[in-house]
C-alpha cells in the first residue's frame, strides 16, 4: 500500500472493508473505487485480516493462491492447477491465522448496496 494514502481514500476503503487503519494496509496492494476495492497482501499479512472475528461491511470475493494458504477450513482437495475461491457475506466474522508464511490471496470487495 502507498504510504500517506488521503482521508478520502482511506474514507473509501473503510467503506468496502471495515474499521482498518492505513497502518492495518502496510503489506497490502490496494486498488479502489466507490464500490469495488482489490487487495492483495503483498509482503505481509493485512493487519486487519488476523484480527479475531473481524468483518466486513461488504461482499468479499477471495481467490487462494495455494490449498494450504486459505483461512476457511474445508475438505476439498484442489486439482493441480487450481485454485480455491470462497465468498464472504457481510458481516460474517472471520480471521486469517498468523503463521511463518504470509496468505496469499487476491480479495474483491463490492459494496452491499452495489452488489
Amino acid at each position: 500500500m502507498k504510504k500517506n494514502i488521503s482521508k478520502n481514500e482511506l474514507a473509501k476503503i473503510q467503506e468496502l472493508v471495515g474499521n482498518v487503519s492505513e497502518e492495518d494496509l502496510k503489506y497490502v496492494d490496494a486498488f479502489i473505487s466507490d464500490q469495488l476495492g482489490i487487495f492483495i497482501p503483498s509482503v505481509g499479512f493485512c493487519q486487519y485480516a488476523i484480527r479475531a472475528g473481524h468483518t466486513h461491511p461488504s461482499y468479499s470475493f477471495v481467490v487462494f493462491f495455494t490449498e494450504k494458504q486459505n483461512f476457511l477450513e474445508t475438505a476439498i482437495t484442489l486439482p493441480e492447477g487450481h485454485y480455491l475461491g470462497a465468498c464472504l457475506s457481510p458481516d460474517l466474522p472471520h480471521q486469517e491465522e498468523e503463521t511463518d508464511t504470509f496468505t496469499r490471496y487476491a480479495a474483491l470487495f463490492i459494496d452491499r448496496n452495489f452488489f
